[in-house]
């Protein structure tokens, strides 16, 4: 026969034996990632970014980048389009806890989004808002009396194809027109240097572009 003691020592250790496995997975569920398995993209839109207009027939493509090598290792592995709502959705496996999702999004008219780094969990809403092209036409002028043959007037800014962009011209008679791609449904800043009659003078504007559209702006000196 077993002694009563030899059997609540066996109990004993069961309970011990139960703490430690129960404490073990607790702390192997800490170190897990937030989700692993299968995700997918769900009630995710394209729209226009100043109208929140949906944008249709945009390409969307979904990019993975390893975690031990995110730049070398980075690759699309699904593309889909937007519908007629702007929205799009995704279904995908998470291989590795270290990858890295993101999106990425073009479409003709409208300047490249970034990408969008996606959360890794089960189900995912992140819209995604496209900038839109915009037209700036700039007239300048040399108007004003007196007229020098060394006036001149120089400017400076951000354009959508040429990343930076610097103009210049001089004399008399100058009339000129520059168009200029620039972000539209937002401010667009440029900065100008005035040389007129022997004086400087600098001078900055700030200018409202509607998206898909021409904005007119001249500036006379």
């Amino acid at each position: 026969m077993i002694s009563r003691n030899i059997l609540l020592k066996v109990k004993l250790a069961i309970i011990c034996l139960a703490v430690l496995l129960n404490f073990a997975c607790k702390k192997s569920d800490e170190n897990k990632s937030p989700y692993t398995g299968p995700a997918s993209f769900v009630n995710s839109y394209i729209l226009d970014y100043g109208t929140n207009i949906p944008v249709a027939d945009a390409e969307v493509y979904l990019l993975r980048a390893t975690g031990y090598d995110p730049f070398l290792s980075f690759e699309t592995i699904a593309i889909t389009y937007s519908d007629k709502l702007g929205k799009f959705s995704f279904s995908y496996t998470i291989k590795d806890e270290k990858d890295n999702f993101y999106l990425g999004v073009k479409k003709d008219d409208y300047h490249p989004a970034d990408y969008t780094l996606v959360e890794n969990k089960k189900e995912v809403q992140k819209n995604v808002y496209m900038v839109p092209y915009a037209i700036l036409k700039l007239h300048l002028k040399n108007e004003y009396l007196p007229k020098k043959y060394n006036d001149e007037i120089g400017f400076s800014g951000y354009d959508m194809k040429y990343m930076t962009f610097v103009g210049r011209m001089s004399g008399v008679n100058a009339d000129t027109i520059f168009w200029l791609l620039q972000y539209g449904n937002q401010i667009n800043k440029l900065a100008f240097g005035i040389t007129k009659n022997d004086s400087t003078l600098r001078v900055h504007k700030e200018i409202y572009c509607k998206g898909h559209d021409t904005t007119f702006f001249e500036l006379f000196y």
